[in-house]
């Protein structure tokens, strides 16, 4: 899931929980007896296998345990494949001073954080979150267009019209509004409303022929149009 789109829905879909407990990271020889079924994660290195036990069952099994830490589970079910959910959580970390060590599961990720910050990762990640679901991007365009094409112009560029059609095949469109110069004759602007800018780049990316057709299109209905800006709500 490479896409912009794909991210933002991934962050916003986190969901972070704090599982109870305090947990160690350890290392146990590889011809070690010690039983490790009660061990959170494994993993088999040249120095020996590295686990993640809860400090009481490190404790209990006479295994040194190190980096005392905290587990959070982000609840959002993401693919292995997925590209950039851990470099958002981790810069959002990073940018707060938390030193986060990530495990990624079949179907989660898991992230372990000291145990003094877990508190604190949790608003972290909680605040990333919100932020990615309240983003906000539009643009806005200006048209100048022949008495002749208006209506036709009205009908391709207004609420049923084939952008707005197109527009939402695609994840994260909001609205798209097309307003008329009370003053200057023949003269529009269109205001369209996305999720986010990953949403709209992602939508321009999975749709680039059926964009370029229906700009196309317009273009024949105009005599000018460009582009005012872009706009953070």
């Amino acid at each position: 899931m490479p896409e912009g789109s794909a991210l933002a829905a991934l962050v916003r879909a986190m969901e972070p929980v704090l599982n109870p407990g305090v947990f160690v990271f350890a290392s146990v020889a590889a011809d070690s007896r010690t039983d490790l079924s009660a061990a959170i994660a494994t993993i088999r290195e040249a120095e020996g296998t590295s686990v993640v036990l809860a400090e009481a069952d490190a404790t209990r099994l006479g295994v040194p345990g190190s980096f005392r830490c905290r587990w959070i589970t982000l609840k959002v079910n993401s693919s292995l494949d997925a590209a950039g959910l851990t470099a958002a959580f981790s810069t959002c970390l990073g940018a707060a001073g938390i030193p986060c060590n990530v495990v990624a599961g079949m179907h989660h990720d898991h992230l372990f954080v000291p145990v003094e910050r877990a508190d604190d990762a949790m608003r972290a990640l909680r605040s990333l979150q919100a932020s990615a679901g309240t983003a906000r991007y539009s643009y806005a365009w200006e048209f100048l267009v022949p008495p002749e094409s208006q209506v036709a112009f009205e009908r391709h560029y207004g609420p049923d019209g084939g952008w707005v059609a197109l527009f939402r095949r695609a994840p994260g469109f909001i609205e798209s509004v097309l307003l008329k110069d009370r003053a200057t004759l023949g003269r529009y602007l269109t205001v369209d409303r996305w999720r986010s800018e990953a949403d709209y780049r992602a939508f321009r990316a999975a749709y680039s022929l059926e964009y370029s057709q229906m700009d196309q299109q317009g273009e024949l209905l105009t005599t000018n149009e460009r582009a005012i800006g872009e706009y953070d709500e």
